[in-house]
């Protein structure tokens, strides 16, 4: 098949409205994410999994926010982690993707905890 013939096949998405210019929306959003090393996921994910699961835990952490494409701070109390879809939830604020965070560290309260 040409090169031609095989443009061709993806002629039909160029006739949408603002296809084009939503792609490119997309990756400037992205264009400022730091994709972390498997070592930096997993060192994430063990963070959360070391978490007690009886007390309320507040932390503290970097994320790349998808909506702006920039890299957010958000200090909150943690409500759960859903394993599956690999997302922590706040009580008030974000869900958050886990291959988001940057940094995290667990805060102290008054209690020293």
């Amino acid at each position: 098949m040409t090169k031609q013939d095989r443009a061709g096949q993806f002629a039909p998405f160029a006739a949408l409205t603002g296809y084009r210019e939503l792609l490119d929306q997309t990756a400037q959003r992205y264009a400022n994410k730091r994709y972390p090393t498997g070592e930096e996921v997993q060192a994430v994910f063990d963070f959360f999994r070391e978490l007690p699961v009886d007390e309320a835990v507040t932390l503290s952490l970097t994320y790349f926010n998808g909506e702006s494409g920039y890299y957010d701070h958000y200090r909150g109390a943690l409500s759960r982690v859903d394993w599956a879809q690999q997302v922590a939830y706040f009580t008030e604020g974000p869900r958050i993707p886990l291959r988001n965070i940057r940094d995290v560290s667990r805060e102290e309260d008054s209690h020293g905890n």
